[in-house]
């Protein structure tokens, strides 16, 4: 019975002694814990200033009350973190001279009033970098930007790019080309393979390296070897050498079907990498088609 005793004794000194810890002491504790919190996140900001996404810490300064009572209400100090996305790389240049350029053509009117030249009848342009040929040239200043019209053919010999189609508007002494109307563009690879689009409209940047081909009626088309592709929008670009199809895209390989909302095609290596929204029907025969491809390759090595 004395044990007993004791033990409620103790539990009723145990029930007082919490009843009355000091509240003000802990939220003190709380608020201080808050603050080094916020001074290490700062710190942590400092030391990524070069990150590719740099991060920015907006806070409001937390201040412990002097008297706390039970009645106050906690108010806990709210840390925004704000990532700021990086913006769209723009594609490596490559410095490429064209040359000054050349005209010839059978006959040429001229117009005082506007300074317009019209070149006709087997028009050939021709410079150290590129080669155009064509029914009829317009242009105030033929050496910078012009209009070419029917049956209009552009080579760049030392970047293997051929554009066909039955108009072409130059700039930027012919750095910049953009064909409209059936356009055939073939890039002959290192290789000597070929990749051949069909679209409506085909931009082609000869610093950049891109071939833009977009579809205004119908889907633009790709060719490489085993690899037939449909799309709205095809990306080629020399310098990475690879493929890059938006817009509902469809690619065949062989027998083997791929669709999804993108597609990656690497030139090379003609692998297939698809993302998002995927759906493919494989053969086993292409597989081991290609086992041998990779056979062939292994020996060349």
């Amino acid at each position: 019975m004395k044990i007993k005793n004791n033990f409620v004794f103790l539990m009723i000194l145990f029930l007082y002694a919490c009843h009355h810890i000091d509240d003000t002491q802990y939220e003190k504790i709380y608020f201080k814990n808050l603050n080094q919190v916020q001074e290490m996140q700062l710190q942590e900001a400092k030391t990524k200033q070069d990150n590719t996404l740099p991060v920015q810490i907006a806070q409001t300064p937390v201040v412990a009350p002097q008297n706390i009572t039970k009645e106050a209400e906690i108010q806990p100090t709210k840390t925004e973190i704000v990532i700021k996305t990086p913006e769209k790389q723009t594609p490596k240049k490559r410095k490429v001279k064209i040359g000054e350029l050349t005209i010839e053509s059978d006959s040429m009117t001229f117009n005082k009033q506007t300074s317009m030249a019209v070149f006709l009848n087997n028009v050939k342009l021709k410079s150290k970098g590129v080669n155009l040929s064509c029914n009829e040239l317009r242009s105030v200043n033929y050496r910078d930007n012009a209009e070419a019209i029917g049956n209009v053919r552009v080579f760049y010999p030392e970047q293997k790019v051929k554009i066909l189609c039955n108009r072409v508007k130059y700039s930027k002494s012919m750095s910049e080309v953009q064909a409209f109307d059936n356009v055939v563009a073939e890039k002959i690879l290192d290789n000597n393979e070929k990749i051949n689009l069909y679209a409506d409209e085909i931009k082609y940047d000869v610093n950049t390296g891109e071939i833009i081909a977009t579809r205004a009626n119908k889907k633009v088309k790709i060719k490489l070897k085993d690899i037939v592709a449909f799309s709205d929008k095809v990306i080629y670009n020399e310098l990475t050498d690879e493929l890059e199809l938006t817009g509902n895209p469809f690619a065949r390989k062989q027998e083997s079907t791929f669709i999804s909302s993108k597609i990656n095609i690497d030139i090379n290596k003609r692998i297939i990498k698809l993302k998002e929204n995927i759906w493919a029907k494989l053969f086993y025969t292409d597989f081991e088609d290609i086992k041998k491809e990779v056979e062939v390759e292994k020996n060349k090595n």
